[in-house]
């Protein structure tokens, strides 16, 4: 019985993964366009200016890259723990029904 529920819970974990890992490429996609969409404006403000791109705003740019990096980075963590603690709360309900259905 617990090899069936096991075998019931692979393809929702499988799905599950398959999930956070577009979750997380669409974040990574989204903060790396942010990123380009800021330095397009700063470039824009400096050409309409005319200082040309400067080593400041390239400076300004990096600092903006790393930050949104960070940001992925704690995402990532955050999803992966969520999804394990889902796992494990998917197990013990399995551990749960195993259980259930051998004291009956």
């Amino acid at each position: 019985m617990a090899q069936q529920a096991e075998k019931n819970l692979e393809p929702m974990t499988k799905w599950t993964v398959k999930t956070e890992n577009g979750i997380m490429k669409l974040k990574r996609e989204a903060s790396l366009l942010q990123v380009q969409v800021f330095n397009f404006q700063h470039e824009n403000y400096a050409l309409r200016s005319g200082q040309g791109a400067s080593l400041a705003v390239g400076k300004q740019n990096t600092d903006v890259a790393v930050q949104n990096f960070d940001v992925i980075i704690n995402s990532a963590q955050a999803s992966i723990k969520q999804l394990v603690s889902e796992i494990f709360k998917s197990t013990d309900r399995i551990s749960e029904i195993k259980d259930d259905e051998e004291g009956s």
